[in-house]
């Protein structure tokens, strides 16, 4: 996609979301409406010989409703920078690792805990939680912060269990893990513990509530079975990354399923060496 982009003729929505009504479906149903949207505007475009690209030249008109309003699509430029591992928009994979010296500036331990998230992140999953237990779901904590000493002894650990090629699949080498910008976090559950750091959190109470709501507090679920490829790693329902809301409406917007996929940028399974 390295089209050039001009700004496309879209006529402002409603105020509400279209296709639903008000009350109906709640935050998932405007969830998927906005996708909806995005995608038949750049049908639109294509149809009509405009070439598309993530560098848009200017807004979209922004399809929520009023009272939940974000800034409109924007340039790649515009978005905070990828290369700072302070960013919340930095993306670390097996292509693109951070400093292994890196430490966030500041970390707050969760819940008064050992866990350590950055004070941003912790404030959003504090949030997360308080709605969640108010829907009747309790997540456990598992992991946050890890700098690259730990994160060496964790992948250890799974190379050991699993051989090499295994581990690459499910754990980051050290000073490729999103661990250790302090805004990721791994999350469990209590209904059914067994599911912890495996495939079947996603059935879970606890993994289906994260996967419909985390985004409405700046979290994706990092890995998901959409954009393994991209990612280079296996579903993890349980891994939230922190970007903010602004990001996430960018996602929705473009119509992106990964951190890759929005930035343009290499991901995939390979390690450089």
């Amino acid at each position: 996609m390295a089209m050039t982009l001009l700004r496309p003729s879209v006529t402002p929505p409603a105020a509400s979301t279209p296709g639903v009504p008000p009350g109906s479906g709640g935050a998932s149903a405007r969830r998927t409406a906005r996708r909806r949207l995005a995608g038949t505007a750049l049908a639109g475009m294509l149809l009509t010989g405009v070439g598309v690209s993530p560098a848009v030249a200017g807004p979209w008109p922004d399809p929520r409703p009023q009272g939940d309003r974000l800034a409109g699509v924007l340039r790649v430029d515009q978005l905070a920078p990828t290369e700072d591992p302070a960013s919340l928009a930095v993306v670390v994979n097996k292509q693109r690792p951070l400093p292994l010296d890196y430490v966030p500036a500041a970390l707050v331990p969760v819940d008064g805990g050992t866990i350590e998230l950055r004070p941003e992140a912790a404030d959003a999953l504090a949030a997360l939680r308080a709605a969640a237990a108010s829907a009747g779901i309790t997540p456990t904590l598992i992991s946050g912060y890890r700098s690259a000493e730990r994160q060496n002894e964790v992948y250890a650990g799974w190379a050991s269990s699993m051989g090499v090629a295994g581990a690459d699949e499910v754990s980051a080498r050290p000073g490729y893990s999103e661990h250790q910008t302090g805004l990721a976090v791994d999350l469990g559950s209590s209904t059914r513990p067994e599911c912890d750091l495996e495939q079947c959190f996603a059935e879970t109470a606890e993994g289906q509530w994260l996967a419909a709501h985390a985004e409405d507090f700046g979290f994706v679920v990092r890995y998901t079975p959409a954009n393994s490829g991209r990612t280079g790693y296996r579903p993890e329902g349980w891994h939230l990354r922190f970007v903010g809301t602004d990001l996430v409406h960018q996602l929705h917007l473009r119509g992106a399923d990964s951190l890759e996929e929005l930035f343009g940028l290499p991901g995939g399974p390979q390690y450089p060496n």
